[in-house]
């Protein structure tokens, strides 16, 4: 019986060898694919909150400044016509500088704001990045390949960001002043001259038009 057994061989030998190769074969294939997952993670180690928060600087150091000029230029404006109009001390001088002021505060906010999406907008591409070479790293368990591959996205994602320009800010900061001049100085002229000032700017019922009084 013996010699029957040893003739005909042990049936179940090739069955365990096959499942001992596929056995090696997955136990290489994890470590293959831990070892790109890990070339994956050291070159994205670069990106942590500093990084992000660097994003938002950039665009707040190329956007500020910006604000800044633009807002100087127009309160600049705002101030000489103000003073050719009379209305430097005038209620309406002190309502446009403070409406002017109101302004620049909220687009020096408007500023912020996108900086910080700038930030979360990194983040969200970094992290889109990494998933797609971790995805890869699981398929093809290549280390070498998935490294030269998160080189490339890391290259693309640390190249300075191109902003836009900004637009006009502060638009029509003047606009009206010579209505508001033209006002005041009606108002200046009846207060100085009571009824006679009044008369100077009494409009003739014939013709709509203003007449100059000669009492």
């Amino acid at each position: 019986m013996c010699n029957v057994k040893r003739l005909m061989g042990n049936p179940y030998k090739g069955v365990q060898q096959q499942a001992e190769v596929a056995r090696q074969s997955e136990v290489a294939r994890q470590a293959d694919t831990r070892g790109a997952i890990g070339r994956v993670d050291e070159t994205f180690r670069q990106f942590d909150d500093p990084f992000f928060a660097g994003r938002e600087q950039a665009y707040s150091n190329y956007a500020m400044p910006q604000v800044s000029d633009q807002y100087d230029t127009a309160r600049k404006n705002l101030i000489f016509a103000l003073a050719d109009g009379g209305l430097t001390r005038s209620s309406v001088g002190a309502q446009r500088l403070g409406d002017l002021e109101r302004d620049y505060s909220l687009r020096r906010q408007d500023v912020a704001d996108q900086a910080r999406g700038y930030g979360q907008q990194a983040r969200t591409d970094v992290e889109s990045a990494r998933s797609g070479l971790v995805s890869q790293a699981n398929s093809v368990g290549d280390a070498a390949a998935s490294g030269n591959a998160a080189l490339n996205e890391a290259n693309r994602l640390t190249a300075a960001p191109s902003f836009s320009p900004l637009g006009a800010l502060f638009q029509n900061v003047t606009a009206g002043i010579g209505v508001s001049r033209a006002a005041g100085d009606a108002e200046r002229l009846r207060n100085a001259g009571g009824a006679q000032g009044a008369r100077l700017f009494q409009p003739s019922r014939g013709s709509g038009q203003v007449v100059q009084s000669n009492v």
